[in-house]
């Protein structure tokens, strides 16, 4: 027979105390089995799954993971306490195994004293006494404490061992800290659904191998890879448009070309968690358009990136005020109008109309645009034929030696990937979509200056790229 001991954290929350409130469930199995591999947590490679939790270290005794389980779900209304969401957390939790056969062990960590003293201390006293206190009252929650023990008193009678354990809550105890995020996901989905009926309580409900797990980080958009993102509020707007940019911080762009100075038009296919975001705050009242941004960066954090594209992003969103969100458990804007210039040394829409611009070239040279295929110093077969190291690319000769060529350059032309290109790894993640890279050479006559714009045309979408800094001296 196939032994396998389960760990589980459940949490649950209410907004405010009694309020909105839903609960989470997350946790995981194992077999103990002589095993080389230590499994790291997908989301942070310092954490590890052991036989005690999710530790900072590697585990002692040798498991092979089997199940990762996860559950999120929202209660209606708006009168119900925490105390309620942490007992449905908790027998929640204890019904994902209830079925399995083979499950002889179970770790159930919560961070409610409630839970833990009740099961713990309480209980039985309860039932003898027909669920009333020794001063004749009925106890609060009933009905979810009798759903808790008798969930509990099932694995009892079936032989397997438990422990309820508490853990101190907000304390960087990574298992918790995720049923916590699950939790608050669904008492903000409890607040949605008082605004717009929600059919199914549950949010989330799966279980899963480690493997289908660990893929559901992986995280190859190339959009992604930028800080922010500004579209335009109008709800006439499509959602082919993303102009990216890499930094919102003055300092970072006094007069430095480097990656934070890098601009970016994608037009075409764009995720479907971007476009629904942009549907979130659209849907803000405005008496004008307004340019927004969506920040990005904020997406570092691997199991809210995961998470908000797995469920609907709205669940992880708090309104700050009337034309701002922040993600979960962050005061900072996420999504926002911007109320005022990029600061960088420019103005960012004359950046973003000349990226427009040179997306709608078709391709002939005219007195303003010069553009050059150069898709064969890049990739061959689809593959990037730069290494990690190769970093800067002199594109000098290959264009003055160019018969077309109507301008004077007056020194080298370099192109530097992270600064007027895609990174190594953004280009890697995009290589086999790519069908041609064009050069685009933009002429300010009045100045004698020009800039350098690169253009990727893949299989369903155009992305424009430049560093605003990447000017050359010309004559003509």
């Amino acid at each position: 027979m196939l032994k396998k001991y389960v760990v589980m954290y459940a949490d649950g929350s209410a907004k405010p105390n009694p309020g909105n409130a839903g609960f989470g469930v997350y946790g995981y199995s194992f077999i103990k089995k002589e095993n080389k591999r230590q499994y790291k947590h997908p989301s942070n490679n310092i954490m590890y799954f052991t036989v005690s939790g999710i530790l900072p270290e590697k585990t002692t005794e040798q498991i092979e993971l089997i199940d990762i389980y996860e559950h999120i779900e929202f209660i209606r209304g708006n009168t119900s306490t925490n105390n309620c969401a942490e007992l449905k957390a908790a027998y929640t939790a204890i019904s994902k195994i209830i079925d399995d056969e083979n499950v002889v062990d179970l770790v159930l960590m919560t961070d409610s004293s409630y839970v833990v003293n009740g099961i713990n201390d309480y209980v039985k006293t309860w039932v003898l006494n027909n669920w009333k206190r020794l001063d004749g009252k009925e106890i609060a929650h009933i009905n979810e404490w009798k759903l808790l023990y008798t969930n509990y008193m099932q694995l009892i009678d079936k032989g397997i061992n438990i422990t309820i354990k508490w853990v101190k809550g907000h304390s960087e105890n990574y298992g918790n800290e995720i049923a916590d995020i699950y939790s608050i996901i669904a008492s903000n989905a409890s607040m949605v659904n008082t605004k717009e009926k929600i059919d199914n309580t549950i949010i989330l409900d799966q279980k899963t191998t480690f493997n289908e797990y660990s893929k559901s980080f992986n995280n190859k958009e190339f959009m992604y890879s930028f800080k922010n993102l500004y579209f335009n509020s109008s709800i006439i707007e499509d959602n082919i448009y993303s102009f990216l940019y890499n930094t919102g911080d003055k300092d970072l762009n006094m007069g430095k070309r480097n990656i934070e100075s890098l601009f970016a038009l994608n037009i075409g296919d764009t995720p479907e968690t971007i476009n629904k975001l942009r549907a979130i705050h659209r849907k803000i009242p405005r008496t004008s358009i307004s340019t927004c941004c969506i920040n990005i960066n904020k997406l570092a954090n691997k199991d809210i990136f995961r998470l908000i594209n797995l469920i609907e992003p709205i669940y992880l969103l708090n309104k700050l005020d009337n034309t701002t969100y922040s993600l979960l458990r962050d005061n900072n804007p996420f999504i926002y109008d911007v109320k005022y210039n990029v600061p960088l040394m420019t103005d960012i829409n004359i950046v973003f109309d000349k990226l427009l611009f040179i997306s709608e070239c078709s391709g002939e040279n005219t007195s303003d645009i010069f553009e050059l295929d150069i898709t064969d110093i890049f990739l061959k077969d689809k593959k990037l034929v730069q290494t990690n190291k190769e970093q800067k690319i002199d594109i000098t000769e290959l264009v003055t030696k160019t018969s077309n060529i109507n301008f004077n350059i007056k020194q080298k032309l370099i192109l530097t990937m992270g600064r007027d290109l895609p990174t190594y790894l953004m280009f890697k993640n995009i290589e086999n979509k790519i069908n041609k890279i064009l050069l685009c050479i933009y002429m300010d006559k009045n100045n004698n200056m020009a800039t350098i714009y690169c253009k990727f045309i893949l299989n369903n979408r155009v992305i424009v790229i430049t560093n605003i800094l990447n000017k050359f001296s010309v004559s003509f």
